[in-house]
């Protein structure tokens, strides 16, 4: 009797081949599997750092600071000019003001208005008087940066009047009486002159000829060293009722001058400058000499040249139109 073997000599080693087949099979799929996972993360998590990168890294308002330093100065990185105070950010942490406080001194004179007097924006007096900047500026309509605006001798702190010259007081004249002799008779005691220096007046009125209305007429002060100038954003000093219509074309600013000091002699140097057109900063002058009238469009910029060897003191009378 030939016995045979149930299960044949060739099937268990063929089993365990097809084993190690299957095996090494579903470790490559698993591995592909893992391996694509492990590529996906990598790749998200590098894009979303480079999003993260990018987004500390750029200037969302364009005021040269980036978002990250914004954050981490407390900064608005949607705006520019996060207090409002008419100075970008960046200039203000350049000039080592607060961009997050419109006063940085707390004088009262908001740090745009220090940069248009050019005052000190961090300290209260500039100039030594004991009077607070603000105080000058609004309240005296002295100049922040003259301790003497008038040039009396008298500071601005104790002058009855800081913006005006004194007025003489004509003393009375006496006439020597005269003395009667045998001989002759005494020529009576000639007056003494007095000379009075005209006190400067003020900037002329605003003539109504510009065939519209004219809103809100304001006068300063400003004060233009020898070779100085001082620049006037038109946009800073135009201001209407809330609703009226302005725009680069149809918006003005109405203007009359007068140079007070030195009085009469003085003015003939100074001009008034404008931003020529697509001139790349290049201006041109339009207006000139002690005193006259002018105006000046919406987006433009006032520049005043003192082109003196003595400091010029300037009453500016405006007043803001809109032809739209």
């Amino acid at each position: 009797v030939v016995s045979r073997a149930l299960i044949p000599l060739w099937l268990p080693p063929l089993a365990l081949f097809l084993c190690i087949l299957l095996s090494s099979a579903a470790w490559l799929y698993y591995s592909n599997v893992l391996s694509g996972q492990a590529n996906a993360t990598a790749t998200a998590l590098a894009e979303i750092t480079a999003t993260a990168e990018a987004a500390f890294s750029g200037d969302q308002d364009g005021d040269g600071l980036t978002n990250g330093k914004e954050l981490e100065l407390g900064t608005d990185p949607t705006r520019a000019d996060t207090d409002g105070d008419g100075v970008p950010d960046k200039d203000e942490v350049d000039a080592g003001t607060n961009p997050r406080d419109p006063d940085s001194d707390q004088d009262g004179l908001p740090d745009g208005e220090e940069r248009r007097w050019g005052t000190n924006p961090q300290a209260i007096d500039s100039d030594g008087d004991t009077l607070t900047d603000g105080e000058e500026v609004f309240g005296l309509g002295t100049s922040p940066t003259n301790p003497d605006t008038d040039g009396d001798g008298a500071p601005d702190n104790v002058d009855p009047d800081p913006g005006n010259l004194p007025t003489p007081t004509p003393q009375p004249t006496s006439t020597a009486t005269p003395t009667l002799t045998a001989t002759s008779t005494s020529t009576p005691t000639a007056s003494p002159t007095i000379t009075q220096t005209p006190e400067p007046p003020h900037a002329p009125p605003i003539t109504d000829d510009f065939g519209t209305t004219l809103y809100n007429e304001q006068t300063t002060v400003i004060i233009i060293p020898p070779g100085g100038e001082v620049l006037l954003p038109v946009m800073d000093l135009w201001s209407a009722p809330v609703g009226t219509p302005v725009s680069c074309a149809s918006g003005f600013l109405a203007f009359t001058w007068i140079v007070r000091q030195p009085w009469p002699t003085g003015g003939q140097d100074l001009e008034f400058h404008r931003l020529i057109p697509f001139g790349g900063g290049a201006t041109e002058k339009f207006a000139e000499g002690q005193t006259g009238e002018s105006s000046i469009g919406y987006c433009d910029e006032l520049t005043l040249m003192n082109k003196s060897l003595v400091e010029y003191t300037i009453e500016l009378r405006y007043a803001s139109g809109s032809h739209g």
